[in-house]
């Protein structure tokens, strides 16, 4: 029998080639792995912007309940005072006049109003603007827009209430705040822009 011709090729033992390292190196990370970062970091995002505004909202609709109307407040403003200055420190008059206590809770309820669709307006502008630093006339747009469709919604909520009621005049309270807040916040942004210019950035 002839032998076979030599090709030149030597092929080694199995037992001596080497495994291959299927191992990924330390500097690249699964791209499973990137995503679900991407998705957690986004969800963080989300909740530091987007979360505070539906916390707030959520908050004017539940002090449009029964637990918010005048009897409620009337109780805790009496109870505060009662604490700022006990009644054991008034001898002469030991009890708080109901005529002032209804006046300042009248006046307190007007500000608290204006105070929260403020406030709303600011979470909603930073919600929309979402960490940009310039201000875009949409986010504005929108969050106005936002903010006074809650106070008619929340109008129309009240009515339907048991012993709350709703006027135009709390809509009208609702808007100052919202005007208010709105001139506040270009403010803001107009004295970030020029700073920024300011400095060259």
């Amino acid at each position: 029998m002839a032998p076979l011709p030599y090709t030149g090729a030597v092929t080694a033992p199995a037992e001596d080639i080497p495994a291959a390292d299927t191992r990924l190196p330390e500097s690249v990370t699964p791209l499973s792995a990137h995503a679900g970062r991407r998705w957690v970091w986004a969800l963080l995002r989300f909740l530091l912007y987007v979360g505070p505004l539906l916390a707030w909202m959520a908050l004017i609709y539940l002090l449009s309940t029964e637990l918010g109307g005048f009897e409620e407040s009337l109780g805790y403003i009496n109870a505060i005072l009662d604490y700022w200055v006990p009644p054991a420190t008034r001898p002469y008059q030991p009890a708080i006049d109901p005529t002032f206590l209804m006046q300042i809770t009248l006046v307190l309820r007007r500000y608290a109003a204006i105070l929260c669709y403020g406030v709303l307006l600011v979470l909603a502008v930073r919600a929309l603007q979402y960490g940009r630093a310039n201000l875009k006339p949409l986010s504005v747009l929108v969050a106005v827009l936002l903010s006074a469709g809650f106070a008619a919604t929340d109008l129309w909520h009240r009515q339907r209430v048991p012993n709350r009621h709703g006027t135009l005049d709390d809509l009208y309270l609702n808007l100052t705040g919202i005007a208010l807040f709105l001139g506040g916040t270009l403010l803001h942004f107009g004295l970030k822009r020029l700073e920024r210019h300011l400095g060259g950035d």
